[in-house]
């Protein structure tokens, strides 16, 4: 143990220590701050565990040492977990803000569960882990190095993770937490303007409901043991050091495999189900239809925009689409009634009509009876209403012009002002031409005419594979049956007439989409 290493760090400690003795400002305090900030730090801690793990006292007395940590664990939880407690609640209050918590209700609950036998047996396993796999930490040279050696034997993996679900079920269950959450929500939801006719009990109870349902989708999927697998099965790639990553590639892997390939057809039935026989939309229907008002009413709604627009970022559908162009577009979707509408509908029916999915078996029987009850012409008014509103919006010559624009760019082909000036005349002509043709309304009446017919099919999924060939012979019906004439009325537009090379430009740009894209 006497090597450079240590030599280093008490130099350091012995240093700190004159300098402080110099100045006068020696306290208890200080003295243990010397000593926490040299011993303290992710290198010196991985070093001593190095040191330790090659130590005869720890290998000859492996059975004995466990025994003591464990008698100090349980020792220190019974004695300190309110003190622990008191720690834990300082950096809650300073991160998400004591106005959002009843005094003292976090120490409460940190102490409680520091001190439940579940969270006891989980250090105790720690424990265990380290001193009978000694021999895996004797060549560590980091904290990272450290918690792969931990992770790497697999059955103390299953252990962990069975201990870590039982301490989450303690979690889930325990009234505390409903209260806590239920107190935070309601907190939350109000500094946003988001409770008119809504009462605290309200949500406590919500969350108690939300809870409970958590606890049975952990149960039904085995969530955390599926989650702790892939995040020890992703911590040889990412480390800690990548932490972000590490995280995001673990719930990845487990949304695929508890709802991708064979097993999605039976988990998405049991998600259904699951939700459908839970209490919280049993008891909670009232509240639910009001928050849905009160958020649709709300500045957050408006604000959605923007949480689309990120959320399909890089996405194929904003490849046509400048940024600032998919925000108008967004803001026009997001500003007017008719996805209010919709959004209102999809919900008030989800609420209403859940007890249709209690014992659904397929996939096919899920679809058929959201078919079922749904008012089909209420979403197609809506649908076309929010159609016709971006056609009518005096951001729309904007947005057509965008796309001329962004396909230009994708392909590195220049515009020259006169064809800038045929693509301005073009935009601003858009919405007549769409007028004159006359097609949105039939359009998006087959298309419903069509999902109708699914409601009585045997094979819902097989049928919805057809909606891309029906949207397309819609649109050639309704759009080509007088090409002859189309053409005429367009060639007939000064702005067209007048400028064949820039005809002949987008002919070119739409050319090379097609193209690229395999239809040539």
């Amino acid at each position: 143990m006497s090597s450079g290493k240590l030599e280093s760090i008490f130099a350091n400690i012995q240093n700190q220590l004159s300098a402080s003795l110099e100045q006068g400002d020696i306290t208890f305090e200080k003295f243990t701050k010397i000593f926490i900030d040299n011993f303290v730090n992710l290198d010196n801690i991985a070093y001593l565990i190095k040191v330790i793990s090659k130590s005869q006292l720890l290998s000859n007395n492996k059975e004995e040492l466990a025994n003591v940590f464990k008698t100090i664990i349980d020792n220190f939880f019974k004695s300190y977990s309110a003190k622990v407690s008191e720690i834990v609640e300082k950096p809650i209050f300073e991160t998400v803000g004591s106005e959002y918590f009843e005094e003292g209700e976090i120490t409460s609950l940190v102490a409680e569960l520091l001190g439940s036998q579940d969270f006891v047996n989980l250090i105790k396993k720690f424990v265990d882990v380290y001193i009978y796999n000694s021999e895996d930490f004797a060549e560590i040279e980091s904290i990272n190095d450290f918690i792969l050696s931990f992770f790497k034997n697999q059955a103390n993996n299953r252990e962990i993770a069975t201990l870590i679900n039982q301490n989450l079920q303690n979690v889930l269950e325990n009234k505390k937490v409903k209260q806590i959450f239920g107190n935070l929500l309601y907190n939350v939801l109000k500094s946003k303007n988001l409770t008119n006719q809504i009462t605290k009990e309200q949500i406590v109870q919500a969350v108690d409901d939300l809870l409970s349902l958590a606890n049975g989708l952990n149960n039904e999927f085995d969530l955390t043991n599926v989650l702790i697998k892939n995040l020890l099965n992703e911590l040889p790639v990412h480390g800690i050091t990548n932490f972000s990553q590490l995280i995001s590639n673990s719930l990845k892997a487990t949304f695929n495999e508890v709802f991708g390939g064979q097993n999605f057809n039976k988990n998405f039935v049991a998600l259904v189900k699951t939700f459908s026989n839970s209490d919280l939309i049993e008891n909670n229907k009232p509240l639910l239809k009001q928050l849905v008002t009160n958020y649709l009413e709300s500045q957050s709604f408006a604000s959605l925009s923007t949480v689309v627009r990120n959320a399909v970022e890089g996405r194929r559908i904003t490849r046509y689409f400048s940024a600032a162009a998919f925000e108008r577009l967004s803001q026009v979707v997001f500003g007017g009634q008719y996805i209010k509408n919709l959004f209102s509908r999809a919900v008030d029916s989800t609420i209403e009509n859940h007890d249709a999915f209690k014992n659904v078996t397929s996939t096919n029987e899920i679809i058929i009876k959201v078919l079922e009850h749904t008012d089909l012409d209420e979403v197609k008014n809506n649908i076309s209403g929010l159609i016709n509103s971006i056609k009518d919006s005096k951001d729309f010559p904007y947005l057509i012009k965008d796309i001329f624009t962004s396909f230009f760019t994708k392909y590195n082909i220049p515009v020259d002002p006169r064809a800038q000036q045929f693509f301005d005349d073009l935009s601003n002509d858009a919405k007549a031409i769409i007028d004159d043709l006359n097609f949105i309304e039939p359009f998006i009446t087959d298309v419903f005419d069509f999902i109708k017919t699914i409601r009585n099919s045997e094979n819902a999924i097989e049928e919805f594979d057809k909606l891309p060939d029906i949207i397309s012979k819609s649109l050639s019906k309704h759009l080509l049956n007088d090409p002859i004439g189309l053409i005429k009325k367009l060639v007939a537009k000064p702005y067209v007439r007048n400028n064949v090379d820039a005809i002949a430009l987008l002919s070119k740009v739409v050319f090379n989409d097609v193209k690229a894209r395999g239809y040539w």
